[in-house]
């Protein structure tokens, strides 16, 4: 069977060294789950993380079922596409290979549309594209109105929609705080803790990524616009507009439309994964369902997972703060800004997947998550994703 990682998806080889995980000074450090998921609907593989507690609203099991009916004839086919919105995609597709050259033929096809359809959403959404939607707002005066494509006009609609959803703790505005602290391509990673930026630049960063939902999308004679907040903040004389990063919602985007691009295809099964933090899982065509394994964020070893559960037909998201981090003087940084201080998150949550919905809101779901902290993540997912599998990991130490 084909097993994936959530923050980090690929075919699992071996289950071996699932021992607990040590902290620097080889003490055994124990962290908590929380999720909605029924008992027996997962399987703990790591000692030291602990079911702490289950969410109100818990949600079915994946069933079997759904291989394929002869599946001695399938064979799967796929290709990964390098850097798109910083990135790396992968589509793996499988079909019945009875009529060799038709089968090969079709698949190849469909994974040259895959090509096309992200390239599209690259030139749209990238900062690394100086044409893109996203770089063009990110330059424009405070208060200007852009002309956006499509799928710039979709993905900043979703954005909004997600602000709004998760009361702001889903912020793509945070860009300056991103790059403050190192994590762009623009940033620089900090040294030493004497070089982290000043928490009085910081606070000016946060009031104007708190302005996000002031941003106006709306079309207008079958063009799509979307309109600056005419807001700026002053740090050591530079003046601020506001920037923003599609990056993660926008691969999210891209996955739940090479999902409906499968369905259209007749692809039943393979998945897609982008970036390694969104995937979708259609079905597999030997065993129906696929292992999913969530990665242990406290290990560097990439094999160490703490928790594994069958899914199919889902989209899958995670956010983590073991992707991109540093530590100086023994506090941890990572890429995940906290929107209500501008700064790293720190709240305890290590990582966050989400399974169900689409892969677009499941991406801003897990960041948010992130950001809220224990209390407020549990009555999120209670009151809001009873409709979706949620498993988050806790540090309380």
């Amino acid at each position: 069977m084909k097993k994936l990682f959530a923050a980090c998806a690929v075919i699992f080889a071996s289950a071996a060294l699932l021992s607990g995980c040590t902290d620097t000074e080889g003490q055994k450090t124990e962290y908590e789950i929380y999720t909605n998921m029924p008992a027996g609907s997962y399987e703990l593989t790591l000692d030291n993380f602990k079911v702490a507690g289950t969410v109100a609203g818990e949600t079915s099991v994946t069933d079997g079922g759904g291989a394929a009916e002869n599946p001695a004839a399938y064979k799967s086919m796929g290709k990964t596409f390098y850097y798109i919105m910083t990135a790396d995609a992968t589509i793996v597709v499988s079909e019945d290979f009875t009529d060799e050259a038709s089968a090969e033929a079709r698949c190849e096809a469909f994974i040259n549309s895959v090509k096309d359809k992200l390239g599209e959403i690259n030139e749209s959404l990238s900062i690394g594209v100086e044409s893109s939607a996203v770089t063009l707002f990110n330059s424009a005066t405070a208060g200007a109105v852009i002309e956006v494509d499509k799928v710039a006009y979709d993905v900043f609609t979703l954005a909004e929609q997600m602000y709004e959803f998760t009361d702001g703790y889903y912020n793509p505005a945070v860009y300056y705080s991103v790059e403050a602290y190192g994590f762009n391509t623009n940033g620089q990673i900090p040294a030493t803790a004497a070089d982290l930026p000043s928490d009085a630049s910081i606070e000016k960063f946060r009031q104007l990524s708190s302005h996000f939902g002031d941003i106006e999308v709306y079309e207008e004679e079958g063009k799509f616009y979307v309109k600056k907040p005419a807001v700026t903040v002053e740090i050591d004389g530079v003046t601020y507009s506001m920037k923003i990063d599609l990056g993660g919602i926008g691969k999210g985007y891209a996955v739940d439309i090479i999902n409906s691009m499968m369905d259209e295809s007749g692809f039943k099964y393979g998945y897609f994964d982008f970036g390694s933090s969104s995937i979708v899982l259609k079905n597999h065509f030997k065993m129906g369902v696929y292992d999913l394994e969530f990665k242990n964020p406290r290990s560097d070893y990439f094999g160490q997972q703490f928790l594994r559960t069958k899914v199919k037909n889902e989209c899958v998201s995670t956010s983590a703060d073991d992707v991109k981090y540093y530590i100086l003087d023994g506090v941890r940084y990572c890429h995940v800004i906290d929107p209500t201080t501008g700064k790293p998150v720190n709240k305890g949550i290590m990582s966050a997947t989400v399974i169900g919905g689409t892969a677009a809101e499941g991406d801003a779901l897990t960041t948010a998550l992130m950001a809220m902290g224990k209390n407020n993540a549990l009555k999120f997912i209670e009151n809001k994703l009873t409709d979706r599998k949620v498993v988050f990991t806790y540090d309380n130490n």
